[in-house]
């Protein structure tokens, strides 16, 4: 082999070592997003059934009537409410 020839095949293997090295570092970096995206989407899996859960129980009726009392003290007409008062300090 000529020496220019020694000189194509040596520039060759260092592009080509080069050029594999990133994409070494590619296929990592696209491991990590992949492993953040499935964490993410168990993430998202586990809120659609806790709000799946949460329609179920606004389409119960006893549901939506415990909360109407608790929480915004509703009463049936002729019922009446009565609040404990809490002594401020």
């Amino acid at each position: 082999m000529n020496r220019k020839m020694k000189w194509l095949v040596i520039s060759f293997i260092i592009v080509s070592i080069v050029g594999f090295g990133e994409q070494v570092t590619k296929i990592y970096a696209l491991n990590d997003t992949i492993a953040q995206l499935e964490a993410e989407k168990v993430a998202k899996a586990q809120e659609t059934l806790e709000l799946r859960q949460n329609v179920e129980d606004l389409e119960n009726l006893s549901y939506v009537e415990i909360l109407a009392r608790e929480r915004l003290n509703m009463v049936y007409p002729g019922e009446t409410l009565y609040i404990k008062a809490v002594a401020s300090k």
